[in-house]
């Protein structure tokens, strides 16, 4: 999760995980490329780090920090 700060916090609780270039930044898929499907991926990963998050602290304090659902 990245854009207005939230970098920080996604790193602060782990939300984040590892990605080869080609997911990453340079492939069709790429969670950064601008393509559907890149676009489809970042938001599932979003989708799954909201989901983590609100497991262990609760809906509230994701939309305090976060301040946008991707449910």
């Amino acid at each position: 999760i990245y854009g207005r700060g939230r970098r920080n916090l996604a790193e602060k609780f782990g939300l984040w995980v590892w990605l080869c270039p080609d997911h990453h930044e340079f492939g069709r898929a790429a969670v950064h490329s601008g393509s559907t499907e890149g676009k489809e991926n970042d938001r599932l990963l979003k989708i799954i780090s909201q989901k983590a998050f609100e497991q262990k602290y609760g809906y509230s304090k994701w939309m305090e920090l976060f301040g946008k659902s991707y449910l």
